[in-house]
């Protein structure tokens, strides 16, 4: 999947122990992917959903990707600083040598400026 190919409006991150830990668990079926940072180890131990999985460096590089991983699998890299998942669903996923980026978004009425 190309940069250009597919944008999301919005996700999830998680960024401490705990909610890295927990993932997509317990979570409603959404199309948002989640981001854990820092994370290079998955696992997807109580999951019942299959998920779509992309492993991440530092400079925004896809380094591995997989799609529809079952459950009580635990997958690995440890080149990657960050990993984004998603339950998994038909359309495009990311695939190796793909770039990732961030970018910041402010609501529309955040970017109106000062009124007068």
């Amino acid at each position: 999947m190309r940069s250009s190919d597919r944008a999301w409006s919005q996700l999830m991150v998680a960024t401490d122990g705990p909610s890295r830990a927990r993932g997509l668990l317990l979570r409603r079926r959404c199309s948002e992917p989640l981001i854990l940072m820092p994370c290079n180890d998955v696992h997807t131990v109580g999951m019942v959903r299959k998920l779509d999985i992309a492993f991440v460096d530092r400079c925004g590089v896809v380094l591995e990707s997989y799609r529809a991983v079952g459950p009580m699998r635990r997958l690995r890299c440890p080149r990657a600083v960050a990993t984004i998942e998603r339950f998994a669903e038909c359309g495009a996923w990311f695939s190796e040598g793909d770039r990732v980026g961030l970018v910041a978004y402010a609501a529309q009425s955040e970017r109106k400026g000062p009124t007068r």
